[in-house]
């Protein structure tokens, strides 16, 4: 049999303490016996430059790790992994600060750990925990600790589903602020749902429903541009236009706060296409009184006039179908539009020509306490009704 001869290669060899006093030459590796991690030297930086990564554990806690911790923290490199279980919740760390402040949390960036839940039965469930790095809270931009990309002709979104059938089950993404108690919920209920164990609370929600709440806040929903984009409500399966040409469009907020029900051009703070009921009284706004020639707002249902005899009514055809309400209380006044769009009530057939008159409707000039009601056509101011 040959003669094998063995050569043993061996490096330069310490503690890690021992390690931070030495400077390696360029290239030369050195090995410590405490942390049992290799480093490679550049020929100036005392102590080399670790070859990789190192997962620790602690159950102490960071702050509390001492150059004679049995866990070796006083060791980490920038870089590295630790793990505090002294803690609850646990949490996952990486050093991302100078291996001198191993023992200051400041050093370190937390790793939030979600867990992927593959359900069968109930006694059957597997945790795979997955780690994101949050973003140091100091800075003050937004962050996106964690985002989903993809690519897809029709649709790219995640999925989540509770698979139980249960009367009080249902399937929530809940968004919570750094109280832990204030959140935002979005969830749908399952197809056996009766709420039965929030009752009297949640009794609103049936089975199926999808529903969204606040607990211990507003709910602000809107559009962040301005004078762009309104918010639009749909019922009956499709998006497909305004009730009143055959869509399922019922209520749209326009940018410029108007509301619509049943149309998607409102053009006053309330429009409503269709008849309205109530179980109770109608009330407009507050009359407004000037003594000055007045140009009508779209907020305006009644004007009182005590000093001006001029008023600039809104163009008709913006507002079709608005009631206005004007009373005098000046003695024997003549009261006039701005433009030649009256309708006078005294007209012999139909409607008698637009001119500027608004009161007196007829006879004299008007006495304190004469008023009109007008109501646009979409053309001109129509006198409905006077005394």
């Amino acid at each position: 049999m040959a003669n094998v001869s063995v050569i043993k290669l061996k490096v330069r060899r310490g503690t890690d303490s021992q390690r931070q006093l030495i400077t390696l030459d360029q290239g030369e590796i050195g090995y410590t016996t405490d942390s049992k991690r290799l480093f490679v030297g550049d020929g100036t930086t005392k102590g080399g430059w670790s070859t990789g990564s190192k997962f620790y554990s602690t159950s102490t806690g960071i702050a509390n790790a001492t150059s004679t911790s049995t866990d070796l923290l006083y060791t980490a490199q920038t870089g590295d992994i630790v793990y505090d279980y002294s803690t609850n919740p646990t949490n996952f760390y990486i050093l991302t600060g100078s291996n001198a402040n191993y023992n200051q949390t400041s050093a370190y960036v937390p790793l939030k750990t979600l867990q992927t839940v593959f359900t069968g039965s109930s006694s059957n469930t597997f945790l795979v925990p997955i780690s994101v790095i949050t973003t140091n809270n100091a800075v003050l931009s937004n962050q996106a600790p964690l985002s989903i990309y993809g690519s897809s002709q029709v649709s790219v979104y995640s999925q989540i589903q509770n698979v139980t059938t249960g009367v009080s089950a249902s399937t929530d993404i809940s968004i919570y602020n750094d109280t832990g108690i204030a959140y935002f919920d979005l969830g749908i209920a399952s197809s056996g749902y009766n709420g039965n164990i929030y009752s009297p609370t949640f009794n609103v929600v049936r089975k199926n429903d999808s529903y969204a709440y606040s607990v211990s806040g507003n709910l602000v929903i809107g559009t962040s541009t301005a004078n762009t984009g309104d918010l639009i409500m749909f019922t009956g399966g499709t998006l497909s236009g305004t009730a009143a040409i055959g869509g399922n469009e019922r209520m749209r907020i326009t940018n410029t706060g108007n509301v619509g029900i049943g149309t998607s051009t409102p053009n006053a703070v309330l429009t409503v296409s269709g008849a309205i009921s109530s179980n109770s009284t109608f009330s407009t706004c507050v009359p407004l009184i000037t003594s000055t020639a007045y140009t009508v707002s779209t907020s305006i249902a009644s004007l009182i006039l005590t000093g001006a005899t001029t008023v600039t009514l809104p163009n008709p055809a913006s507002y079709p179908g608005r009631w206005l309400t004007i009373k005098n209380a000046i003695n024997a006044a003549t009261i006039v539009s701005a433009s030649t769009n009256v309708i006078s009530i005294t007209g012999s057939s139909g409607y008698s020509a637009p001119s500027t008159l608004i009161l007196p409707q007829s006879g004299t000039p008007a006495q304190v306490g004469k008023w009109v009601q007008l109501q646009s056509d979409g053309t001109y101011w129509v006198a409905m009704a006077a005394n």
